[in-house]
């Protein structure tokens, strides 16, 4: 059951913390989960959470790791951003220049 609400919480469907029991959040974010995806799954429950289990993980697995930590590449220093707002501010019209 862990791994169910695990799953439906990296989607987007709050299940509460993935403490493996079924209560009232779970069984509300499973419902919300078929009713969005009218996915052929069985209604919840503690001998159906197997092949809940599999589909979420089917889903999930393949979703891109978004790394937060460090700076993505192509995004300018805060010197480059400064230069580029300064040649916007004092530009009349557009030019076509390779920097700005």
């Amino acid at each position: 059951m862990a791994c169910v609400q695990s799953g439906l919480g990296t989607l987007g469907f709050v299940a509460g913390p993935a403490d493996g029991l079924i209560g009232p959040t779970t069984s509300r974010a499973a419902q919300a989960y078929l009713d969005a995806h009218q996915a052929p799954l069985p209604e919840l429950s503690k001998a159906t959470s197997g092949p809940w289990c599999a589909h979420l993980q089917d889903i999930v697995r393949p979703m891109p790791r978004f790394d937060v930590t460090s700076t993505p590449e192509g995004v300018l220093s805060k010197q480059a951003t400064q230069a580029l707002w300064n040649a916007y501010k004092t530009t009349n019209h557009c030019k076509r220049h390779p920097v700005f």
